[in-house]
């Protein structure tokens, strides 16, 4: 009971310290407590000089303030945040991909997404409040054969916080997600942006139709994700993964698994593994070096080492079986069932 009352007490004198007060009013109050002691003189001077000196720094602004209008900050709008965003995303893709062209690739697709990129891909706002009609930002390109839009939180189509497609036949758009990210995963998220919209523009029979045509999207994304991310920290990370796969004791060599392992719920529990994600999502952050700049990043770069891990088991019992090599590598069965499965698990938001 004595808690309790305590506790009132200290309720109420928080709620009277933090009620605002006038200086008139607060110079009436001191005034009045001052009256309980009519022979104090210097009480009531003291009042009275403070009560003054509140009541003229209402009226003339500090000089700090004056000097340096610069500290009063106004909220950022709508509109100013989507182009910080915009900005934010070209500044990181050209730091990181500015040069690509005349590095060269094996597979030749980064540069080509850059020079897609160069040539014939806007950005655009959204018109309204309608997510789906937007307005090209113009950018004298006289040839665009794709759009990109950041998406804001409340736009957003399904739940997918990250990257999602325009679904309308003959539109090749893609929205990113409004979530803060470093400038090494912006230049990732670019990456795959662009190359699904390539793709689209180049290969339009490739257009997902299927849910095997999906799956296959999935593998490319996740492709696209680690050659930038290879180009990026300098180190190849399949070698990353299969070293921590060899580590727990799932594959006996970089081109074999361990005997028994053979079903896709052999793969997606591997996946699901912390022995094998841990390690692996702590050496890509050490690797990266950048840190995520939002707990959605976070989430995207653990989901990205569990696809790694996917790709790599399923390359490696693709080939076992057909003996394919990994760059022919296609969907099949055991890829398709091992994507859903693994899809119908995940409790973080993946690239769709």
């Amino acid at each position: 009971m004595a808690d309790s009352e305590n506790q009132s007490g200290k309720d109420g004198n928080d709620s009277e310290i933090n009620t605002f007060l006038s200086p008139e009013e607060f110079e009436k109050r001191l005034l009045a407590a001052a009256s309980n002691q009519p022979g104090n003189t210097d009480l009531h001077s003291l009042v009275q000089t403070l009560g003054a000196a509140l009541r003229s720094s209402t009226t003339e602004p500090a000089a700090s303030t004056k000097s340096n209008p610069e500290r009063i900050r106004t909220p950022e709008t709508l509109d100013d945040r989507l182009a910080r965003f915009r900005r934010h995303y070209d500044e990181s893709y050209e730091q990181y991909c500015g040069n690509l062209e005349s590095l060269g690739d094996p597979a030749g697709l980064l540069p080509a997404i850059h020079k897609f990129r160069r040539d014939h891909v806007s950005w655009a706002a959204t018109e309204g409040n309608e997510h789906d009609r937007y307005n090209r930002i113009e950018d004298g390109k006289p040839e665009v054969k794709g759009v990109m839009m950041i998406l804001p939180r409340n736009k957003r189509i399904g739940n997918n916080l990250v990257l999602e497609t325009d679904p309308r036949e003959g539109v090749n758009m893609v929205r990113i997600g409004d979530f803060d990210t470093s400038k090494t995963w912006a230049a990732v998220t670019m990456n795959v942006a662009l190359g699904i919209m390539y793709r689209r523009a180049n290969y339009p029979e490739q257009m997902r139709k299927t849910i095997e045509e999906h799956y296959t999207q999935s593998f490319q994304d996740t492709g696209t994700q680690m050659a930038v991310l290879d180009m990026i920290i300098g180190k190849s990370l399949m070698t990353v993964a299969g070293n921590h796969l060899y580590k727990a004791g799932v594959i006996i060599r970089t081109d074999q698994v361990r005997p028994g392992f053979s079903t896709p719920d052999h793969i997606v529990r591997a996946c699901r593994d912390k022995r094998i994600i841990l390690p692996l999502y702590r050496e890509l952050e050490d690797l990266i070096v950048e840190p995520a700049a939002s707990e959605t990043e976070k989430s995207i770069r653990q989901s990205f080492c569990i696809e790694l891990i996917a790709l790599y088991l399923i390359s490696i019992m693709e080939m076992a079986n057909k003996g394919e090599s990994r760059s022919e590598l296609n969907y099949s069965a055991l890829a398709v069932e091992t994507m859903r499965k693994l899809e119908l698990t995940s409790q973080n938001d993946r690239y769709k």
